[in-house]
C-alpha cells in the first residue's frame, strides 16, 4: 500500500512525490519497524499458550499488547508532530521537509492503527489462520487502490489525499481482522474484552523483552567461552528456566510450574 501511495503521489509532481516518499520511508518506516519489533514478542507468548491449550490466554495477551503499543504510539507522537524540524536538522531541503511534515501529521491515524493491527496479526498467525489475514489484506489492497483513485484523481486532495488513503486502508485492515476475531472466528481464544487485561502491570511486558535479550546474550557468551560441557549445560538450563518462569508466572499463566519442569527435563 505504501508503494501504491507513492505511485499516485508521483502523478502530483516531483515535490509531492519527494515529500510523500520521505514521510513513508523515514517517519513511518522507523515507526513501523519499532512497533512491529515490539509486537513480535506476542508470537512467543501466543504460541506457548496455544501449545499448552490455554486458549483464553491468547486473547488476554493480545489485549495487553494493544495497551502497551497504544502507550508507545502516544510517546512516539512527537516524531510525527515535529517531523519538519527533524528532517531539516538532518539536511533535507526546506520545501521537502515542510511538505513531509504536513504529510506526517495527516498520517497520525495510520500510526495508531499499527498498535492494533500488529497484535491482531500475531494473534491469528499463532492459530494458523494465515488465509484469513491474506484475504483481509487483499480486500484492504483493493479498497486502497479505489480510495487513492477517488481522493487523488477525482477529488484532487493532493498530498493530504494520499495520506488519507493510507489511514483509511490500514484501518480497514484492522477492522477486518478484528471483525473476524470477535464475530465468531476465534471461539476458543477470544472471550471478549477482559478486565484482567486492563489491571495488569504493563511494565512487565517491556521487562520480558529485556530478559529475553539478556538470555540470548548469555547464550552467545557461553558459546564463546572455554568452559567444560557440564558447566555450560547447567548455565543454559538455569537461563532457560528463568526465562520460562518470567513468561508464565508474571504474565498470568496458571501452570508455570509445569512449563518449568518441562524445560528442565
Amino acid at each position: 500500500m505504501f508503494v501504491i501511495t507513492q505511485a499516485f503521489a508521483g502523478h502530483l509532481g516531483d515535490l509531492e512525490f519527494a515529500g510523500i516518499s520521505i514521510a513513508n520511508n523515514v517517519i513511518v518506516g522507523f515507526d513501523f519497524g519499532l512497533l512491529l519489533g515490539m509486537a513480535s514478542a506476542l508470537e512467543t507468548l501466543c504460541g506457548q499458550a496455544f501449545g499448552a491449550k490455554k486458549y483464553y490466554m491468547l486473547g488476554v495477551y493480545m489485549q495487553r499488547s494493544w495497551i502497551v503499543l497504544f502507550i508507545c504510539c502516544v510517546l512516539l507522537l512527537p516524531l510525527y508532530l515535529f517531523a519538519s524540524p527533524v528532517l531539516k536538522l538532518f539536511g533535507q531541503p526546506d520545501d521537502i521537509a515542510e511538505l513531509s511534515g504536513k504529510a506526517a501529521v495527516w498520517m497520525i491515524p495510520l500510526h495508531f492503527s499499527f498498535a492494533f493491527q500488529f497484535p491482531l496479526q500475531r494473534f491469528l498467525q499463532s492459530q494458523l489462520k494465515n488465509m484469513v489475514i491474506a484475504w483481509v489484506s487483499l480486500v484492504a489492497l483493493v479498497v486502497h487502490i479505489f480510495v487513492s483513485w477517488l481522493l487523488v484523481y477525482q477529488l484532487q486532495l493532493g498530498v493530504q489525499g494520499t495520506a488519507m488513503t493510507l489511514n483509511f486502508s490500514w484501518w480497514v485492515l484492522v477492522f477486518g481482522l478484528l471483525g473476524y476475531t470477535i464475530c465468531g472466528g476465534c471461539p476458543l481464544t477470544w472471550n471478549g474484552f477482559l478486565h484482567r487485561s486492563l489491571f495488569w502491570p504493563l511494565g512487565i511486558h517491556h521487562t520480558l523483552c529485556c530478559f529475553r535479550g539478556h538470555a540470548l546474550l548469555g547464550e552467545l557468551v557461553l558459546q564463546n567461552t572455554h568452559l567444560n560441557d557440564w558447566e555450560s549445560q547447567e548455565r543454559r538450563n538455569c537461563t532457560g528456566c528463568f526465562v520460562h518462569m518470567h513468561d508464565h508466572k508474571w504474565l498470568g499463566a496458571d501452570d508455570s510450574s509445569s512449563f518449568l519442569c518441562r524445560n528442565r527435563s
